[in-house]
């Protein structure tokens, strides 16, 4: 069987083989507006020396402070392009929240492992385990007593029986008036 010679002049993958998907490489490929890369070509020259700083702004028809802040703008592009990247894959939200629960969930059984661990210890040397404190509101904040909630009904049968004790045989009205009781004649 015949092996098939790596073409010298082919582009080369990462690992050195020649990569069959690869095109064209280099400034052809970059993508972007053509506005931004007759910019990026303008900042390039005036950096490298083949233009002025006067001769780069006047090339863009904009003033030296604009160009300057262009160039800034440019310069800090590459920086953070060229930043190291991590490797692997990202971490996806949904992959942190379920490693969060999974997390959560771990701590809590083990809480509840500590807690019988120390009441099995308390139990062993006749210990009585000690009195939750009361909760409380928000810390500082003073509430008031609550007064015990009766029904309205509870309030209505005692009105009613301390009234039968008393009773009398006047009308739920009260006593008859007559308009001479009360000054009308």
């Amino acid at each position: 069987m015949r092996t098939k010679k790596p073409d010298p002049e082919a582009p080369r993958a990462r690992g050195g083989e020649p990569s069959a998907k690869r095109g064209a490489v280099g400034a052809a490929t970059l993508a972007g507006s053509r506005e931004s890369k007759r910019i990026a070509a303008v900042v390039l020259e005036v950096l490298s020396g083949l233009r002025s700083t006067g001769d780069g702004a006047a090339a863009l028809g904009i003033g030296p402070s604009r160009y300057y802040q262009l160039e800034l703008r440019a310069l800090q592009g590459m920086i953070e392009a060229l930043e190291p990247r991590s490797r692997g894959p990202k971490q996806r939200p949904e992959t942190a929240i379920a490693t969060l629960e999974r997390d959560r969930e771990r701590l809590l059984r083990e809480l509840q492992r500590s807690q019988a661990l120390v009441r099995l210890a308390q139990r062993s040397i006749g210990l009585t385990p000690p009195v939750p404190p009361k909760q409380r509101g928000r810390p500082g904040k003073r509430r008031r007593p609550m007064t015990p909630m009766t029904p309205r009904s509870v309030h209505v049968v005692r009105a009613l029986q301390e009234g039968a004790e008393g009773a009398t045989t006047e009308p739920v009205g009260g006593p008859e008036t007559t308009g001479a009781d009360r000054g009308v004649a």
